[in-house]
């Protein structure tokens, strides 16, 4: 079972690559975060691969913005 609090650290993670992650990532991460975006404003859960590789996107971003 998914925590509610997990869902927020996906939403938190898809806001902030919104925000700060455009001129860093590929074209294939951008498309990433646009689908995972459109899953979560539809309440979908994120399959554990799909977690994985954006908790991996956000934290790269994080290290390259500061």
């Amino acid at each position: 079972m998914i925590s509610d609090e997990t869902r927020q650290k996906w939403d938190d993670a898809v806001g902030y690559l919104l925000e700060y992650g455009d001129l860093h990532m590929t074209e294939w991460e951008n498309e990433f975060l646009d689908s995972i975006s459109i899953w979560r404003a539809v309440g979908k859960d994120l399959t554990f691969k799909q977690s994985s590789m954006l908790m991996k996107i956000r934290h790269r971003i994080e290290e390259k913005v500061g």
